[in-house]
């Protein structure tokens, strides 16, 4: 929705800021270009937060942060080993070639790659993802299952990556997959 009305791009889409929450809300109603759209929430709500590297459009006015320091091919200082949010940023800058002030809505494709992995555990290839899924989510997803329930989650999980991966890549502003 924020894409397609103001060309907003995130630029920082990882799992710490994505908060979700339940709500008594059966059905979110909004309009995109004078369009009704209603939406099922499957009584959860997901907000987005932490617009600091953010780049949208407000009429004439663009707004962005111009306060990148990523080499294409560096790495971040900060990162921590297997955190797969620190191959995004390289990743954005080589999209951008560091123009964060124009549009690049593969930006947005590359966080939904990457959120897709993260929550599934399965890369665009239908591996096993190699990275870290953060500390949080690794502590929210931990149960007590059976082996059969955990293969039968694991083929779910895989299922729905390989869904919405196959969606990625006929999205119109993907092909960089």
């Amino acid at each position: 929705m924020g894409e397609e009305m103001v060309e907003l791009e995130h630029r920082d889409a990882h799992v710490s800021n994505i908060l979700i929450e339940n709500t008594k809300e059966e059905e979110i109603e909004f309009a995109i270009n004078g369009k009704k759209c209603a939406v099922k929430t499957m009584k959860i709500m997901i907000k987005i937060i932490d617009f600091g590297k953010s780049r949208l459009r407000n009429g004439n006015e663009i707004l962005f942060c111009n306060d990148w320091h990523i080499e294409s091919n560096g790495s971040n200082e900060t990162e921590e080993p297997g955190e797969l949010h620190y191959e995004i940023y390289p990743q954005m800058n080589e999209i951008t070639g560091g123009n964060w002030k124009d549009y690049f809505p593969k930006t947005n494709v590359l966080w939904l790659g990457y959120l897709i992995e993260i929550l599934t555990r399965f890369n665009s290839s239908g591996l096993d993802s190699e990275c870290l899924a953060t500390e949080a989510f690794q502590k929210a997803s931990k149960k007590k299952q059976t082996d059969e329930d955990i293969r039968k989650e694991r083929e779910e999980r895989k299922e729905i990556a390989m869904e919405f991966n196959a969606a990625i890549k006929n999205c119109n502003t993907a092909d960089i997959f």
